[in-house]
């Protein structure tokens, strides 16, 4: 136990000829630098497209919900009435019917 402790706690030690110095922070602080040497000027065209573009989605949704609701009333109300008539429609065919039953009867035919 205390061999393998010896050999991490080495495997540990940067001052051997083995280790490759770190150049994470240099390399960090160098990027840094170019991004803020870049010239920063002009209109973000690309954001201004964007936030038009989320804009119009958006209220393209907003707007075709409202049309969504009065399409389904306007239907549900076309629905009923056409319900409405059918139904008047059928309530009167089986009165003629049952006129034309009594009639036939009348004149001694049977109907099955």
């Amino acid at each position: 136990l205390i061999a393998f402790l010896l050999v991490v706690v080495n495997a540990q030690v940067y001052t051997e000829p083995e280790y490759a110095q770190d150049n994470l922070y240099h390399d960090y602080a160098m990027r840094q630098q170019e991004k803020e040497a870049r010239v920063t000027g002009g209109t973000p065209w690309g954001k201004i497209v964007f936030g038009y573009a989320i804009g119009w989605l958006c209220g393209a949704k907003y707007h075709s919900g409202k049309q969504k609701k009065k399409m389904n009333a306007k239907h549900k109300t076309d629905q009923k009435q056409l319900y409405t008539q059918y139904y008047n429609d059928v309530y009167s065919l089986r009165e003629e019917n049952a006129q034309l039953k009594n009639a036939l009867e009348q004149l001694g035919y049977t109907i099955r």
